[in-house]
């Protein structure tokens, strides 16, 4: 990428290969078995391995019917990335640089174009470097999503995150969403401790007087939110 670079005389390109070359993890590999007929739209990847830049992408995917309205897809797919703070540096993102450092997930989708489910989908952030109190520190996502094209609804039965010293868990769906979008749902939070998430990634916060308040919170919130009782 350098060589390309000087040789196009784009700078750019050349920064961009000198800055991705300090990367411990260099290797690149792909292994994907592809089984195709066009004919009759059908597509099949029974093992789909791709690593490169400490990120990994491995699964397996199967369509039917491409060519029809009603297209049949099912597979799943699982992320990993590590290290990913010198890469996203390289790439001139500082801040998630500072922060983010590993990523794992894992969806398994099954249903055809008007009617798809994502589940499970879970995503596991690993958060460290200078910004990062307490380091490792992990962020988890669990959200199964149902989307139905016609009426352009998403449904989240149910998601939970943790991490950060919270557990927050709830429900949501959206509706009309390329129109006239409508929410429904509900959020809570366990009880938590707001001066010590204030005082651990709030750097401005850490101020003596909030040593004897904040110390337990807890929310709980449904939507749509209903209006002001008039009168």
């Amino acid at each position: 990428m350098q060589v390309a670079g000087k040789m196009a005389g784009e700078s750019r390109l050349s920064d961009l290969g000198s800055q991705l070359s300090r990367i411990p993890q260099k290797k690149f590999h792909a292994d994907m078995a592809v089984d195709m007929d066009l004919e009759q739209g059908r597509v099949l990847v029974p093992n789909l391995d791709i690593a490169a830049l400490g990120i990994t992408l491995k699964g397996n995917v199967a369509a039917s019917r491409l060519n029809a309205g009603d297209s049949d897809l099912a597979g799943e797919v699982v992320l990993e990335g590590k290290d990913l703070g010198r890469l996203l540096k390289a790439l001139n993102q500082t801040n998630p640089g500072d922060l983010l450092d590993t990523v794992t997930g894992r969806v398994r989708f099954n249903g055809h174009n008007q009617n798809l489910t994502l589940d499970p989908l879970n995503v596991r952030l690993g958060l460290a470097g200078k910004k990062t109190p307490k380091a490792p520190v992990f962020v988890t996502l669990d959200a199964p999503v149902q989307w139905q094209m016609d009426p352009q609804k998403l449904n989240v039965p149910s998601f939970s995150i943790s991490g950060l010293d919270l557990a927050v868990s709830g429900s949501l769906t959206a509706e009309n969403i390329r129109t006239s979008p409508e929410f429904s749902g509900s959020v809570a939070a366990a009880p938590f401790n707001l001066r010590q998430l204030a005082k651990n990634w709030l750097s401005s916060c850490r101020k003596p007087r909030m040593t004897g308040c904040f110390r337990k919170w807890a929310l709980k919130l449904r939507l749509p939110v209903p209006p002001p009782i008039s009168g």
